[in-house]
Order: C-alpha cells, then sequence, then structure tokens
C-alpha cells in the first residue's frame, strides 16, 4: 500500500577528536587540607571544540581500568573511551600515564529531519518492510521544529545516566583480579556490544556508526511508543491490498475483451430469435408440434386431397417418397395443410425468382466458404437422433399406448439430462439407457479435460551434511580466578553470564512471551533442535524459486519443571514478615507516628525468608533482602499490588557451588491491598536497611509451588528451513531420556598443586567447570537481583538494578522477567495466578521458553551452552577437581556420544507437477464402465426391441414367410401377374389363378 506520510529520520555526525594534551598535577580538592594526584587529558576537534577530563589516580575508577563516556557537551556529544590511564609500576606520590594508554574521543551532532513523502508498507508473517525515495527525502527535507517535536526531551532521554541500571556492566561486579572498566549512563549500552571490553572499544573504527545505530533505534523506539498513544493522535484509514500466495488463472484482458463482445453479441442474437420465434410471428401457421404422431395427424386429417396421394406410400421406400411427391406443393393455413395447384404454385415461383433477379445486380457478390470437417464426438448426436424418434412407435409397436406415451409424445425436442429423465418417467428403459450415456459423455468430456492438473509438489534429494555439534555431554569450561572456599568464582562465572550480551537471551525469551515474539530459530514448542550446517554454495538457488526446506534426524533438548504445591499455605506466619495492629502502628519505637497517616487499622509486611525450617525454605525475592518495593500509584491511599520470583531453595547457599543437583525453586504469586506511606524511625530503618516497607491493609493471597528443574533430551526428525533456520515440522518417535549429564559439576576448580596458601590467593587462576542445567537455572534464579554478585553492601532491594526485573511503582508490580512473562500470559490478570494449576501451566511454559532461548548460545566454531563440537578436546589434560578444603578430588568421568560426523538428509525442493485428479480419474472411469455396460445392454436387447420394425431386409430373413410368382385376383377382382406372399396357414389374401383355366376361358370367350 502506498499513502503520502510523514518521514522522520535521526542523523548523527561525528568527527574524531585528537588528544592535544595530557599531563599530571596535584591538587587540594575543597574541603580538603592535603593534596591529591590527577591525571588530565584535553581532547580538541577539527572546528576547535575542546574537552578536558581530569581524574583522581586513587580514587576514580578510569585510571584503574579504562572505561567509556557518552556526554552532552554544549549542544553535541562526546563519546569517550580509554584504556587504563595509571601506570602501576610507578610510585603512588608520582603518579605517570601507563605507556599503552590510548583515549579515544568523538564530537558528535545529533539532528532530526522530516519530509512528507509516499511510503509503501509490506507486512507478512515473518517480516515488516517499510520503503520510501530516499532521494526525494534528501531533496524535501526539513529540520523538525520544536513545536513538533521536543528534540531536547528526547536528548535528555537518551543520554540519560538511568541507562546503566538497565544494562549490568561489568563495573558492578566483584572481580578478584584488577578492577573492570567503567561505563555508565548511555555508554553502557553502547559498550554492551563490544562486551564490555574498552580495548575494543577504543580501536574500532565502527565506533561512529554502531553510536548512531543506537540513537537510532532508542529515537525509533520513542515514536514508535508515541504513535502507539491513541490519544496523542488522530488516527487515519489509508488503502492498501493484501497479497495472497495461491494458484490462480491469469485472464488476458484483449481476449476477455472479445469473448465478453461475443457473448454480448450472442446475448442480442438469442433475445431476436426468442422474440420472433414466438407462436404468434412465425410464418407456419401451426397450432401445435408436429413431431408427435397426433399433431401430424391433425394437419392432414381433414383434407382427402392431401391423404389420397399418401395412401399409396406406406411400404415405400425413401427414394420412393421422393419420386412420387416431387411434384407436389403443399401450404399452411392456421392449423391445416392444403394442397396447392400447379399454376398458382407457378405464379409463386416467378415472384421469387423476379426478387432474387433484383437482388443478384453485377456488383453484388455472395460467396459461400464451406468448410468440412469430421468431428468424432458427432456420431453420438447422430446415432440418438433416430433413438429419439423411433421411440415413440416402438412403444406403439409394442402394446398399445395411451396417446401421451405413444402418438402424443416426442423426444425430438429433448437433449441429455432432460431426455433422460423424460424416458425414465414414461418407463422407456432402452431410450433411457442410450440417452443417459450421452448425459454422461458431456460429464465424460469435462472430466478428462481435468485428469491432469498443474499443482505445487515436491522434490526430494537425498544428501549427506556435515554435523560439528552434539548435545554437551562436557561440562563448560572457563577460566576464573579467585580463593576456594569462597562463592568469589562462582559469582564471577555467574557474571560472565550475564554481561556478555552476544548470549544473554533473557530479554529476547522475555519479549517473545510479553510480546508474542518469534521462537528462536532451531526450537519449537520448548524444543530446542542441535543446529546442522545446512548451508551450500555449489547449490545455486533461484530467489524466485520455491523455499527449500531440508529433512534429517538430530538430538533436541528441552527443560520442563516438575512442580507439587507448598503445603500449609494457610498458615500465614510461614510465610509473612510481621503483622501490626493499630496499637503496633501508632508505637514510636518502632514507626515515625510524627509523619505516618493514622487511618491503617492493621497491617502486614512481607519478611526477606519464607517456609523457614523446611525442606522448601525460600526467600522473598531472588535473594534473601526485605522488599522495598512497589506501591500502587494509580490509587490514592491503599492500591493493589503484586510481587512474584523464582528463588532457589536454601538461598543463602546461592549460587549452590559445590553441592549436589538437582536445586529446586519456589514460584511464588503475591497478591494484596498494600500501601508505602508508613515509614519506620531511624534506628528501625538502619537495622532494617529500609525506610518504608509495604504494609498490607489484609492478609494479601499467595500461591506458591516447589518446582524442580527438569532436562530432557531425544531423537528428533525435524524438516528445517535452509534459509531461515525455522522449524517446520518435528517428530520425536522413541521416549524421552533425561539427561543426568546436566547437573554433574557446580563450579568446581581445577588446578595442580594446590596447597591452601595457593587456594586463598584471589590472583590464582583456575579452570572452573559447570554443568549446562547448573548455569541455567543459576542464570534465571539470580538474575532479577544481582547484588550478589555486586559490590553493593544494603542490606535490602537494591532499587537501582533494574536489568531483568520489573519494578512498576505505578501499577503496584514487583516482579522479574519469569513471573513478568506469566502475568502478560495470564492477560495481566493478577487473580489468576493465584491458581495452582494456571501457575504451574504458566511456570512450566515460561520455563521451556527461557530454556530455548538460552540453548541457542550457539556457534558452529565452539558449541554454546548446550552444545558442544563432536571433537571436543578441551578436556585432555585437565587437572583434579579441587575440593573446599584445598585437596584434590577424583577425577571424574563423563559420558561419551558416538556421534557421526555426517548426516543423511533430505532436501526437499518445491516444484510444480503434473498430478493425476484422483476425483477425474475415478469420475471417468465410472462414466467409461457404465458406457460399456449401456452399449452391451444395447446390442444384447436391439434384436428384441426392434424386431417390429425389420424392413425388407427383416423379411428376407423369416423363413416362415413364402412368397409365389404368378396370377393371382386381387382384392379388387382384377387378376394380376406377380410375386405375393402366400399365407400357408389362414390361406392367402389372394386367390391364385390356374393359367390352363385362364387359357380356356379365353378360348371360350373368343369363340
Amino acid at each position: 500500500m502506498g499513502n503520502e506520510s510523514l518521514v522522520l529520520k535521526h542523523e548523527y555526525d561525528c568527527r574524531p577528536m585528537a588528544l592535544s594534551r595530557k599531563a599530571t598535577r596535584k591538587r587540594r580538592d575543597e574541603g580538603s587540607a592535603s593534596l591529591a594526584d590527577y591525571l588530565s587529558t584535553v581532547m580538541t576537534a577539527e572546528n576547535g571544540c575542546e574537552y578536558g577530563l581530569e581524574v583522581w589516580e586513587s580514587f576514580d575508577s578510569l585510571p584503574t581500568s579504562g572505561g567509556a563516556m557518552w556526554k552532552q557537551c554544549e549542544g553535541n556529544e562526546i563519546i569517550l573511551a580509554t584504556s587504563n590511564w595509571a601506570d602501576r609500576n610507578g610510585s603512588v606520590s608520582t603518579p605517570t600515564f601507563a605507556p599503552d594508554f590510548r583515549i579515544r574521543s568523538e564530537l558528535c551532532t545529533p539532528s532530526y529531519w522530516m519530509a512528507e513523502l509516499p511510503i509503501t508498507a509490506a507486512i507478512s508473517e515473518t517480516s515488516s518492510t517499510i520503503g520510501f525515495d530516499e532521494n526525494r527525502f534528501l531533496e524535501g527535507r526539513q529540520p523538525i521544529p520544536e513545536n513538533v517535536l521536543d528534540i531536547s526531551h528526547i536528548n535528555d532521554i537518551t543520554l540519560d545516566a538511568n541507562w546503566s541500571t538497565y544494562m549490568f556492566a561489568p563495573s558492578d561486579q566483584v572481580f578478584c583480579g584488577p578492577r573492570a572498566p567503567t561505563f555508565g549512563g548511555l555508554s553502557s549500552i553502547h559498550a554492551s556490544t563490544y562486551n564490555f571490553n574498552s580495548t575494543a572499544l577504543v580501536h574500532d573504527a565502527d565506533v561512529p556508526e554502531r553510536a548512531a545505530l543506537i540513537r537510532q533505534r532508542i529515537f525509533g523506539e520513542l515514536m514508535h511508543s508515541a504513535f502507539n498513544d491513541a490519544k496523542a493522535f488522530e488516527r487515519e484509514k489509508v488503502s492498501g491490498f493484501v497479497s495472497v500466495a495461491e494458484r490462480r488463472i491469469v485472464v488476458i484482458a484483449e481476449v476477455v475483451v472479445l469473448l465478453a463482445s461475443f457473448f454480448i453479441i450472442s446475448s442480442v442474437f438469442l433475445g431476436l430469435v426468442f422474440w420472433l420465434s414466438r407462436l404468434g410471428p412465425r410464418p407456419l401457421n401451426l397450432r401445435s408440434d408436429p413431431s408427435t404422431t397426433s399433431n401430424l395427424i391433425s394437419l392432414v386429417a381433414s383434407q382427402p386431397e392431401v391423404l389420397r396421394p399418401l395412401m399409396h406410400f406406406d411400404q415405400s421406400t425413401k427414394s420412393q417418397l421422393q419420386a412420387g411427391l416431387t411434384k407436389n406443393r403443399y401450404f399452411s393455413a392456421p392449423g391445416v395443410i392444403y394442397k396447392m395447384e400447379p399454376a398458382l404454385n407457378d405464379a409463386h415461383v416467378a415472384s421469387g425468382i423476379a426478387v432474387l433477379y433484383d437482388f443478384a445486380q453485377p456488383s453484388f457478390t455472395v460467396s459461400v466458404l464451406r468448410v468440412s470437417t469430421l468431428a468424432p464426438y458427432s456420431i453420438i448426436p447422430t446415432f440418438l437422433a433416430p433413438m429419439r424418434i423411433l421411440q415413440p412407435y416402438l412403444a406403439m409397436s409394442q402394446e398399445p399406448t395411451h396417446l401421451k406415451k405413444g402418438a402424443g409424445l416426442s423426444y425430438q425436442s429433448s437433449y441429455w439430462a432432460y431426455a433422460a429423465f423424460k424416458a425414465a418417467k414414461n418407463r422407456h428403459w432402452f431410450l433411457f439407457l442410450v440417452t443417459l450415456g450421452s448425459t454422461l459423455c458431456q460429464i465424460l468430456i469435462i472430466s478428462m479435460s481435468a485428469l491432469i492438473e498443474r499443482e505445487s509438489g515436491t522434490f526430494q534429494n537425498p544428501t549427506t551434511v556435515t554435523r560439528d555439534l552434539k548435545l554437551r555431554q562436557l561440562p563448560i569450561l572457563m577460566a576464573l580466578n579467585g580463593p576456594i572456599g569462597t562463592k568469589d568464582l562462582a559469582n564471577e562465572a555467574m557474571a560472565n553470564v550475564y554481561t556478555n550480551s552476544t548470549t544473554n537471551r533473557m530479554y529476547a525469551a522475555a519479549i517473545q512471551l510479553t510480546l508474542n515474539g518469534s521462537e528462536p530459530p532451531w526450537s519449537q514448542s520448548g524444543w530446542s533442535f542441535v543446529l546442522i550446517d545446512t548451508d551450500d554454495d555449489e547449490r545455486n538457488l533461484d530467489e524466485l524459486f520455491s523455499a527449500l526446506n531440508v529433512s534429517f534426524t538430530t538430538s533436541a533438548i528441552r527443560a520442563r519443571l516438575d512442580c507439587i504445591p507448598i503445603p500449609n499455605l494457610s498458615n500465614n506466619s510461614a510465610w509473612l514478615g510481621a503483622a501490626y495492629n493499630t496499637a503496633d502502628l501508632s508505637n514510636a519505637s518502632l514507626w515515625k507516628v510524627s509523619v505516618n497517616p493514622e487511618d491503617l487499622k492493621e497491617g502486614y509486611t512481607l519478611g526477606d525468608s519464607m517456609f523457614s525450617n523446611t525442606t522448601y525454605n525460600t526467600s522473598l525475592l531472588a535473594h534473601p533482602y526485605p522488599i522495598n518495593c512497589c506501591a500502587n500509584g494509580t490509587k490514592a491511599g491503599t492500591g493493589d499490588v503484586a510481587v512474584g520470583y523464582w528463588s532457589s531453595n536454601n538461598p543463602l547457599s546461592y549460587p549452590h557451588s559445590h553441592e549436589q543437583w538437582h536445586v529446586n525453586f519456589t514460584t511464588k504469586w503475591i497478591h494484596g491491598p498494600a500501601r508505602m506511606v508508613y515509614y519506620l524511625n531511624d534506628s528501625e530503618a538502619y537495622v532494617w536497611a529500609q525506610n518504608n516497607p509495604p504494609l498490607f491493609s489484609q492478609i494479601p493471597k499467595i500461591q506458591a509451588l516447589n518446582c524442580q528443574p527438569v532436562i530432557e533430551t531425544a531423537d528428533a526428525h525435524v524438516a528445517v528451513d535452509q534459509r531461515s533456520g525455522q522449524i517446520l515440522s518435528y517428530a520425536i518417535p522413541e521416549p524421552v531420556k533425561v539427561a543426568t549429564e546436566a547437573w554433574t559439576d557446580s563450579f568446581i576448580p581445577h588446578n595442580d598443586g594446590i596447597n591452601k596458601s595457593i587456594a586463598g590467593d584471589p590472583r590464582t587462576v583456575y579452570n572452573v567447570t559447570t554443568s549446562y542445567g547448573v548455569l541455567f537455572v543459576d542464570a534465571l534464579l539470580g538474575a532479577a537481583d544481582l547484588d550478589i554478585i555486586t559490590p553493593y553492601t544494603g542490606r535490602s532491594e537494591n532499587l537501582g538494578d533494574r536489568t531483568f526485573n520489573i519494578r512498576d511503582e505505578k501499577w503496584g508490580l514487583n516482579l522479574h522477567f519469569m513471573t513478568y512473562s506469566m502475568f502478560e500470559l495470564a492477560n495481566k490478570d493478577p487473580t489468576a495466578l493465584l491458581s495452582e494449576t494456571r501457575t504451574f501451566k504458566l511456570a512450566n511454559h515460561t520455563f521451556a521458553t527461557f530454556s530455548a532461548f538460552v540453548s541457542q548460545w550457539i556457534d558452529l566454531k565452539d558449541g554454546g551452552l548446550g552444545y558442544q563440537r563432536i571433537e571436543d578436546s578441551s578436556f585432555d589434560g585437565m587437572a583434579a577437581p579441587v575440593s573446599r578444603n584445598f585437596t584434590n578430588d577424583p577425577t571424574r568421568s563423563y559420558p561419551v556420544l558416538n556421534t557421526n560426523r555426517t548426516v543423511i538428509a533430505t532436501v526437499t525442493t518445491r516444484i510444480e507437477v503434473l498430478r493425476m485428479n484422483a476425483v477425474a480419474v475415478w469420475l471417468s472411469f465410472g462414466i467409461l464402465v457404465w458406457l460399456s455396460l449401456t452399449t452391451i445392454t444395447f446390442m444384447a436387447l436391439q434384436r428384441a426391441t426392434l424386431r417390429g420394425m425389420k424392413g425388407v431386409e427383416g423379411l428376407q430373413k423369416d423363413r416362415s414367410l413364402l412368397s409365389k410368382l404368378g396370377w393371382f385376383s386381387g382384392s379388387d377382382g382384377r387378376v394380376r401377374w406377380g410375386i405375393e406372399v402366400v399365407d400357408t396357414v389362414n390361406g392367402g389374401a389372394v386367390e391364385w389363378v390356374d393359367v390352363h383355366y385362364m387359357k380356356k376361358e379365353k378360348k371360350t370367350s373368343g369363340s
């Protein structure tokens, strides 16, 4: 579809800045008596713009680890990235720049343009495409004025410092080695595309291009959000069309016009024939159809001069009739035929000749082109015509019949199915078979033309493809540093998972569940299938040709949950934090009664731990911190809030390193009315590290399930689209297997020669092995609250961490990605998740979806989270695992899958084929069988049916008839000499005369 629309575009023009000056100096800070060491740099652009940056060598993280910034600067923006500044080998009192110090700076100017252009939009199942003339846009564009778009506000949103709260950066990690680079604000988004590697950011020449893409994406998301607001814009309907791929008959315009003209002319002529052939205007003077015997008799019965010459032709042949009646002329009056006198006939002929002569002028030429062709099918109507004429006479020859079935019956104007119906109605079965056969012949013509049709088909070609990956049997290997016996190794491993933007699929899974996004390639219905490289450069596939699908057998993996309800949920003390009555709420030793409202009569809080002293003890949030969010801002006073998290059982042991897995977790959903305007006094707030916990006005409702994660594998036969990797169909013919190898290792370090002193050194590097199931479940459970692996020292919920959670103070939601996805799947009905059945169904679906995306942490070279290379030798020579007591554990053995390097695959190409239509085949076959039976029946009954109409040829074959040549006396008394039939039974109808008697009589008469 194409319509005029407003096209908006963001451009980002960047110019490099050079390092013009760098220096070290001492400076006394305000309020400080001592001097501090500072490192300073000045960056200069070609237009003379300068930007200086000075950092405190002993405190700031930029000098020690490098990092990046993205800031506004007098109408422009500065993108700056550095490596580590300070030389750590020098004296602390006199800091110097590191020899390998590098700094990269870009001076960028954002601009916003608009133009009215015709655009085209194409929307399909898998993609949406917008098109317009870019050259025309460049010619007619103009800057977007401030009254159309608040440019300043857009820039403020884009460069908001809070971007870092939505992107977990390594500067927030607890590393036992050197500190990580620092990335703040929008630079954290930019750095995530480099996996937070400041060195790569400094040296990459495409930094401006990547920055422009990020800014354009933010601008596009803001515009999309604004345009979706129905109150902000007036909606206007546009015209368009829907394209559907289907087989259709293409109509040629020229042929259509020609045929339409012929049909119109034929319709006009048909109307004229209908009008002029009415009974009144017809010149035949007929009052009834003369095709029936009775109607024909009525024309001549009252005219003796017409009947008399016809009496002698009752046994005459066709040629005799023509010879005897050629000279007679007849004319019709209303309902009667008269014989015309010769003189009057000659006068009429003379008048006709005179008229024709007048038309036959020399300039007037009539030429007739006669083309005679033989159509085989014309034999059938030639055969049917006499059958329709003879049938009434056959009926009368067999027995006396009523006039309507004999003398008053005619089939000459009855054709096809109507003739068959009429014959069956009159019980003329012989004609019924013949006319029904003629009708079926018409159907046979159509069915024979439809025997072969062109349709889409498939061409299957077996081939061999190479398999590089198999299901992971070995744990994931990471090189980490940290002391054994603490959580540092596990925390650093988890930090690597969260900060690797190329492998982190938490956002993608949440988008699929909440925004109806697409499933990842090579997965369907929670199953993920081992990737096989189906690309083949030797195949020259036309893009316009049909899709190419590949079918083969591969391995599949999925994750699901086994859940049971938490018993005794009605025991409120097992999961509530505290209950307060009116007296408690007015206790000044606990609450700030001077500022708190006085209308609440009772209140309930949520504790940081739930179901203590049980096997399913867990925390309220992802980790055991007191809750600090969120109130419902849609109502004044008390409003409904919802809290939902998945948290591991025995949460103080998270991430459960050196433990025997499976480790269960609890999915929780709490909903009820709460307020956040009641403040603790200062002493209590210090103890609990929070000021105003959510205070419920009544006991909230809860649903909780204790769930065990299960990972299963199977062999599957799949059909996959070769270009997109989309799974078209799959089948799992055999029972699935539980993948025990997914839980064998839990952050197990490996190193030779371990002793207590080395093991406690944070600089010691270990090969740490972790099974993929452990890493996946820990990543899900710990994502909502990253304090467990950060230097955050608070003892309550960290509201500054918004990376993998949803804290909505407008609607009162405090959820992580999994429970928020469940909330969206439940149509945002908070009461729906209070159902045990509904909660389990949605939790299982959510867990399977996240696992499908996690399985896509993959590449064909190194494998991924759930897959490994077939010939993986990374564990060759691996040292023994190290236990918590600094001793070597026995070397572990892992299962080995004998996976073939090649796979027999079937390449299916969609082609056009000629295929016989089953309906047409059986219909044609049935008609041919019927016609064959009709022919046999006709041949069998022909003699018996037509014996009364044998004619002269039939008499010759009748042996009961005798003939004689001689003298005989006829019925008129005259004696003739000739041939006559002799009746040997009843005597002759004629009297034979003896020839001798004839001679004697002549003599007597002569004498």
